[in-house]
């Protein structure tokens, strides 16, 4: 276990053997921290095996997987959304026994079950107290949550006190989240470069120090965007690359992603389309959404490799899979723009609507004024000018300007695609009207 834990920053896949001997001896917590290999960028992305760790584990009695592996259940992942009424109360359930145990961010994530609600019926006074408790319970993420859900929440639903009174409570779990994360900064370098005040102007050394004498790839990634932005300092691309780079090596995905738009775009080195598409390939394996979506566009533009319109679809298809909405969009529309030509004519209207839909869903407020003119064309949808205006009115209620403009004037503001698709079918039904012409 201990072996485990000293390489999950250093060599995740060594971690992944040593926690996986540690979870199969018995010992839960390694399942658990297996489990979280699987969820982010150490490893390619694994929802199902994530989830059965964390039941092993809670099952095994290791209570904080139990509230693992309930937030993994409402978080409407691919394979283990819980989807029924019966499969969420099991959720809750497992969220009050990991709560019970004093396990912060589990009663944090089942007050903001109770505020939203995902689950139940709404109770902003029980959700309150829950975030207050998880928060008390040194959950950085129950304290951040605690702070947004108490200014919003009505007085008398926490039990009608007084104004004042809230903004000390507010204030309460501002500084409590303080203190967690300049905690976290020193003993790991977690947020270090989102620190507050005169402990920020160190995130760099304190970076710097993490990645050098702990290899802690957390660290070189955040100071590699801060040497990339300029945060705190002067930019420095050649040291940012240097830094994604022992990221990238080491696992992390989005470090991978970031070298590769270096290497696209020439800054700070020479530009190298080949490089670039070589570190996205990275990138997208190793779990990140975006990765497999911008690789998408490098395969459709022979960007560093050569076109390829199948890899296009099947690394975008991940991608939305993997609730990347940008990637729902930006594949819904290339299915639908290029249907019968590209791709079998009616299967990617078909799929590309259903793609918008997920966008639009996912609050991507852009897909929904196409998946609103996908009704008002009858494309992919059944034709129903009534609901293109809802969808679109959505749009504009989210702060959608093209949509707004699009409820006010059509031909004003409808999307460049959707000419371009109009224009491709006209030339489409003269081309056959020519062919059947009598000679």
């Amino acid at each position: 276990m201990r072996v485990g834990n000293i390489y999950r920053q250093t060599d995740p896949k060594q971690a992944a053997i040593a926690l996986d001997a540690a979870c199969n001896g018995g010992e839960q917590s390694g399942c658990d921290r297996l489990a979280a290999l699987y969820l982010g960028d150490s490893l390619e992305i694994d929802y199902p095996r994530a989830a059965a760790l964390y039941g092993k584990a809670c099952d095994g009695g290791y209570l904080p997987a139990c509230g693992h592996l309930a937030q993994l259940r409402f978080r409407s992942e691919p394979g283990v959304e819980a989807r029924t009424d019966e499969e969420r109360t099991a959720a809750v359930k497992l969220l009050e026994r990991a709560c019970e145990a004093k396990d912060g961010d589990a009663c944090g994530f089942l007050g903001a079950v109770h505020f939203v609600p995902i689950h139940g019926t709404k109770n902003q006074a029980r959700g309150s107290e829950l975030l207050a408790e998880g928060c008390s319970l040194d959950s950085e993420w129950s304290c951040k949550h605690a702070t947004e859900m108490w200014r919003t929440a009505d007085l008398t639903a926490l039990g009608n006190i007084k104004e004042h009174e809230r903004t000390a409570r507010i204030e309460g779990f501002v500084k409590r989240q303080q203190k967690l994360r300049e905690a976290a900064c020193e003993d790991t370098g977690l947020f270090c470069n989102v620190l507050e005040g005169v402990r920020a102007s160190t995130a760099r050394a304190r970076l710097g120090e993490l990645c050098r004498t702990r290899n802690h790839l957390a660290s070189c990634n955040d100071l590699a965007f801060m040497l990339e932005r300029g945060e705190q300092g002067d930019k420095d691309f050649a040291g940012a690359a240097l830094l994604f780079e022992i990221a990238c090596k080491g696992g992390i995905g989005g470090a991978c992603y970031e070298l590769a738009a270096l290497h696209k775009f020439g800054s700070g080195m020479a530009k190298d389309l080949r490089k670039s598409f070589s570190l996205m390939e990275r990138s997208c394996a190793l779990g990140f959404a975006q990765g497999c979506d911008v690789l998408g566009s490098m395969y459709l533009d022979a960007e560093g490799a050569q076109r390829d319109v199948s890899r296009s679809i099947a690394v975008r298809r991940r991608a939305c899979g993997w609730h990347d909405r940008n990637a729902c969009r930006t594949l819904g529309v290339w299915l639908i723009s290029h249907d019968g030509e590209e791709v079998p004519e009616g299967e990617g209207m078909r799929e590309g609507a259903e793609r918008l839909r997920e966008a639009c869903a996912g609050d991507s407020s852009p897909s929904c004024l196409d998946y609103a003119l996908l009704h008002d064309k009858g494309w992919g949808v059944p034709r129903d000018p009534k609901k293109a205006r809802e969808t679109a009115q959505l749009a504009c209620d989210r702060g959608d300007r093209e949509a707004c403009g699009w409820l006010k004037n059509p031909a004003l503001h409808t999307p460049k695609w959707v000419k371009e698709r109009e224009q491709r079918l006209a030339k489409r039904k003269a081309r056959g009207a020519a062919t059947e012409e009598p000679r």
